[in-house]
């Protein structure tokens, strides 16, 4: 079962894309959210199947941890220094 995680982020980078994705409102949750029947992610850095390190984009491996991963809302959750 898919883990659903705070609606103002996300588990997958910034930049996975997929059909389903243009039609999203928000940041996707889990893995249904971006994939279709035809299960095809691509990269919108590289435009490509293949992410910027050369591996498969793809939900299961586009997330926290990989080294191209950027979070949806980088410093979002900052606080202001006083």
């Amino acid at each position: 079962m898919e883990a659903h995680v705070d609606p103002l982020d996300s588990p997958y980078c910034k930049h996975l894309r997929s059909k389903k994705w243009y039609f999203r409102t928000g940041p996707p949750q889990v893995a249904r959210d971006l994939l279709d029947a035809s299960n095809h992610c691509w990269c919108g850095v590289t435009c490509e199947s293949l992410g910027r390190d050369g591996d498969m984009a793809d939900p299961e491996v586009c997330v926290r941890g990989r080294g191209c991963f950027e979070p949806y809302f980088a410093g979002a959750a900052q606080t202001p220094q006083g």
